[in-house]
Order: C-alpha cells, then structure tokens, then sequence
C-alpha cells in the first residue's frame, strides 16, 4: 500500500498494465525461492539485491559497511549485472548457432524482461539499451563505437524523462561508464600486466573514482579512498553471486535438494562479498566526511581529467589526488564579523538551530530528528549545512529534550564532529529514548552537562 498526498500526483497507466503485472508475480516467485533455499540472513539479503534489485533483506549496518568501503554500487543492479545476463545468452544461442539477428532479438527481448522485472532504474535501462545496440550493429557488421553507444543511451533516456539529468543515479551510471570507457587505458598504458588482468581493474577503478569524487562529495558529503582496491575484489564476486542467484532460479524447479544446493553455494558467494567490504579499525580513517565541492576542488578536478584524457597520467593524477585533498580540508570557516547569526536548518518534523556569536563561537540547538529512524536528518541536513559553512567543531550541543524529532540526529553529529560540550536537558537517564540516542555512542571527551532553568 502507498499514500499520496493529492491525487492529482498519480497517473494511471493501463497499457503495460498486464506486462507489469507478470513481472510482480515473477519477482514474488522468485523471492519464494530464494526463501525456500537459503535461510533468512545478511547472505540472503545481498542475493535478493543482486538478482532482483530488491533490498529490503540488507540491514542498515550492512549497507553502511558498503557505503563505508565505497562499494555500495554493487547492492544496485548496474551495467555489469545486465552484461552478464547478455552474455550468458548470446553464449547460449551461439551454442545453438543462431543467426547474429537472432541473437540480437532475443537477447534484446528478454534482457528489456529482466531491467522490467528489477524495477527498470536507470543504470540497468543504460545498459539493456547499449547492449541491444550492440548486438544490432554485430548483426549489421557495423563496427560499435561505445562512447556514441553511451551517448545515444543517454539521450533516449532523457527523451523519455528529462528530469533525469538530476539524478543523482544518472549521474554516477553514466559518470562512471564513461569515466572506465575514456580513462582506463591511459591509466594502464605501461604499466606491468598483472595476473587475470588485475591492472585493467585497477585502472577501472581509480577512473570511476577519480571521475566520481566530486559528485559523490555533493550528493554523499563521503569519500572512500579504500575503494580504488576493494572494488577489485567485489566487482567479481558480485558477479559471482549473481550466477549462483541465477542458479538458484534454474533449479528450483528441479525439487528442494537441488534448490538447497545452489542456495548454499550463492550463500558462500555472499558471505565472500560481505566480507570484502568490511574495513574493521580502519574504518574511521578509510570512511572521509567532506563538504560539497568548492570551486578549487572542480577546478582541480577538471586539470587531471583532462590531462588524464590526453595520456598525461603523471600530472591528471597529480591534480586528482590535490582535488580529494581539497575536498578532505573543506571550506575555510567563515570569520567573525561582530554580529549574531541564527541558522534555522530545515530538517522537516523538529527543529535544528544554528548559532554563531559575534566572537565565532558556534552552537547548536537539536538536531532534528525521524520517528521511524530511516532518515537521520543529522547525516543528511545538519551536517552538510555546517560543512557548507566550514565548520568542523561545536562549542556546545545542546539536545533541549528527548522527543525523537530533536534528538534523533544528534549521534552522527558527536560521531563526525568535535564537540566540546553536550548540553542536556532534565533527566535526561530517565527517559527511554534519550537513553536509545545516547547509550550506544557515549561521546568521549566530551564534557556532558545537564541544564535547568537559571542556569
């Protein structure tokens, strides 16, 4: 069930009903399957996120520990899920020595069945439409230019629903594909070939990274320097638990033992992917919080792409690394003007207030806050607000009472942020949900002081 709140935002579309409606019931089947050959878990929830797109399986921490790491993309179906469906069945019909047409068409038919049957989001869209492209131009022996390919992807995409241009998915998908199609090889160029190619993959890797850090700075407000390495692991055993998924599907038709077969072997695959996203101790220094781009960090962003392109690797990467140190120091804080500032943060339901004394001492009032805990306002509202405004300490945080809405976003800030002072308001230990806010994260070196009036 969903709820609008006007139904003059709904628009009902009868034509592919039928179509949509066959993809629903094949998606609820094959979570059946998985239900029946895998037990419950973290495991199951990475393949759920992998086959279906469905990730409502994978806990909150678990998806941190990706976010963490800089392999979050892996839980989103992508390009690199649906050219293996490609692949396995332009495979397939080779074997049965069909007629490149006919391999374009079928493959085309049921790659668009899969990027319906995964919800249709950008990055699959993208690449079921480059990969029919290219099956069709193999078919008319015409040699495939991938960028134009990319390009012509892009514009359909933005023929049917232009506001994608500001999608934040938009952007990455195509960012990064174009990032590894323009950049890897001059990235690679000289460099020692490595076991199963591992320096393509590499050079992949710093590409999309590189080409991506000042988008993900404004969207994230992170940085996951750890990534350049760790997606070479979890790019192939997200494939990896793609097949076993897929296998998964194949034979549960086939009876319960074969199901639990494949169902423990998509387990192992899983667990293998969950693992190499897990930085342990060095997370806090491996996990960047940083403000949104200044112009410095763009500018400097733009020199090392370009030199990149044009085969200078020695100075592109220069100029990139001086971009992420430009995006790790931030905005210079700005300075005391003698005048009192007042900062009303919209955090939706609760309040967030912002205060900067004539000296520039800085002090927040709440935090914000969400009653079901799926939005942290503190993460995605307060905290790029002080960025913006090159802060990076509090004088004091003043939490006024433990109503969820003024409470809930103060854990990130003490987590990201040095505070000197946290102010509480009245009982503060007899209060369940104060005591949920605080109690996992007590703040180290912080001084905690209880206030009343007068004081």
């Amino acid at each position: 069930f969903g709820y609008c709140k006007s139904a003059r935002l709904l628009e009902r579309r009868d034509g592919d009903r039928s179509v949509r409606m066959a993809a629903a019931r094949l998606r609820e089947a094959a979570r059946g399957a998985f239900a029946r050959s895998m037990p419950p878990g973290t495991e199951r929830g990475l393949v759920l996120a992998m086959v279906l797109g469905d990730r409502s399986e994978v806990d909150e921490a678990t998806a941190e520990a990706f976010r963490a790491s800089g392999t979050y993309h892996v839980l989103a179906l992508s390009g690199a899920q649906v050219a293996l469906v490609a692949g396995l069945l332009v495979g397939g019909l080779r074997w049965l020595r069909l007629a490149p047409w006919g391999q374009a068409a079928v493959t085309a038919l049921f790659v668009g069945l899969y990027a319906l049957l995964v919800g249709g989001d950008v990055p699959v869209v993208r690449a079921a439409l480059m990969a029919s492209a290219v099956l069709a131009g193999r078919a008319l022996e015409v040699d495939t230019d991938v960028p134009n390919l990319l390009g012509l992807a892009g514009l359909a995409l933005l023929a049917h629903r232009p506001a994608a241009a500001a999608d934040v998915g938009f952007q990455l998908s195509f960012g990064a594909t174009l990032a590894i199609l323009v950049l890897a090889s001059p990235l690679a160029r000289g460099v020692p070939r490595l076991p199963l190619r591992a320096d393509l993959a590499v050079a992949a890797s710093v590409a999309a990274q590189g080409a991506l850090a000042p988008v993900l700075a404004l969207w994230f407000h992170r940085l996951a320097p750890a990534a350049v390495l760790l997606n070479v692991a979890a790019v192939p055993l997200s494939a990896a638990v793609l097949l076993a998924g897929l296998g998964v599907l194949a034979v549960a038709p086939l009876g319960d033992e074969a199901a639990h077969l494949a169902g423990g072997v998509a387990w192992v695959a899983a667990r293998a992917l969950r693992l190499s996203g897990d930085l342990g101790p060095l997370e806090p220094w491996l996990d960047l919080r940083v403000a949104a781009p200044s112009f410095l960090a763009v500018a400097l962003h733009a020199g090392g792409l370009a030199h990149l392109y044009r085969g200078r690797r020695a100075r592109g990467l220069v100029l990139l690394l001086a971009c992420h140190l430009a995006l790790v120091a931030g905005r210079f804080p700005a300075r005391a003007d003698g005048r009192l500032h007042l900062t009303a943060i919209d955090v939706g339901q609760g309040d967030s207030l912002l205060l900067r004394s004539p000296s520039g001492r800085a002090v927040l009032i709440d935090a914000g806050g969400s009653r079901d805990g799926r939005f942290d306002p503190g993460e995605r509202r307060v905290a790029p607000e002080l960025w913006r405004l090159g802060l990076r300490r509090l004088d004091a945080l003043v939490v006024t009472h433990a109503h969820p809405d003024h409470v809930g976003g103060a854990r990130f800030l003490l987590r990201s942020f040095r505070v000197s002072q946290l102010w509480e308001g009245p009982s503060p230990l007899r209060d369940p949900v104060w005591r949920r806010a605080f109690a996992p994260l007590e703040p180290s070196g912080v001084a905690r002081v209880t206030v009343a009036r007068g004081m």
